[in-house]
């Protein structure tokens, strides 16, 4: 447990160091749960759908932050800094690393404890790690091993900055590429992690194919994505041993076909 507290802390420190905006935003929202204090989110949210909106009709992703924001903190009424964050790795690092919560993976670990026992040398793969939030918090807790890919670049930069000692194997690559999950797909390895991603990229070509290359690839998936879409048809014909709806949000472990 020490390890993983030590770890964790030197990987906020790294990203902080290595994006400042990014690190002052965030000790900005620190500050604003001290009482008087308050810390406020300044975005145009009706223009932030229209963007994702647009990039979806061109059949691009949109899991990525899309628009700057502007992050302000007050004391009572008076404001007393005010910090704009840029669209790319400044406003990915703060959004998706630094203020992304971990109650999720948490809470699927919970859920498939009667079949999952992450082992210290297992081998997680996540086709979709972001910034490698998640994928970093396993591989620090169960001292296991990390590959994470990842087809938005700013987000694999803050991955790579995180990742003091190279403890993980990081790909800026899109998996619904043939060419490239040839690549960085393992043979085999013990579990694939998935989180908010299948939404994502179930529309392109390939899809189909490559889900079945991740399933040939693994012992099991663990899976969180929203309701919105149904699990069984993201991954059709999955043998589902945990299946569970928390807060919007499907849970599930998928026996692989290694």
């Amino acid at each position: 447990m020490i390890r993983y507290f030590t770890k964790t802390i030197l990987r906020y420190i790294f990203v902080m160091l290595s994006f400042p905006i990014a690190g002052s935003a965030f000790f900005l929202r620190i500050i604003g749960l001290i009482p008087g204090f308050n810390y406020k989110v300044l975005r145009n949210y009706s223009q932030i759908i229209k963007i994702k909106e647009g990039l979806r009709n061109e059949g691009k992703s949109v899991g990525h932050a899309v628009q700057s924001k502007i992050v302000a903190l007050f004391f009572f009424k008076l404001q007393l800094l005010r910090l704009s964050l840029k669209k790319g790795e400044s406003l990915t690092a703060e959004h998706f690393f630094l203020n992304r919560p971990l109650n999720d993976v948490k809470l699927l670990l919970q859920l498939c404890k009667d079949y999952v026992t992450i082992s210290e040398g297992d081998l997680i793969f996540d086709p979709g790690c972001g910034t490698g939030k998640h994928l970093f918090y396993l591989i620090d807790y169960y001292n296991c091993r990390g590959i994470g890919v990842d087809v938005y670049g700013p987000a694999i930069n803050v991955a790579k900055r995180a990742n003091f000692g190279n403890h993980v194997t990081f790909f800026n690559k899109s998996m619904i590429d043939s060419d490239s999950s040839k690549q960085v797909l393992p043979s085999s390895c013990d579990y694939i992690f998935i989180n908010s991603w299948l939404n994502h990229v179930y529309m392109y070509p390939g899809y189909n194919q490559m889900i079945e290359k991740l399933l040939k690839s693994c012992r099991f998936m663990l899976v969180i994505n929203s309701v919105k879409f149904e699990l069984e048809s993201l991954i059709p014909n999955a043998e589902i041993l945990v299946f569970e709806i928390h807060d919007n949000a499907q849970y599930a472990l998928i026996k692989g076909k290694l």
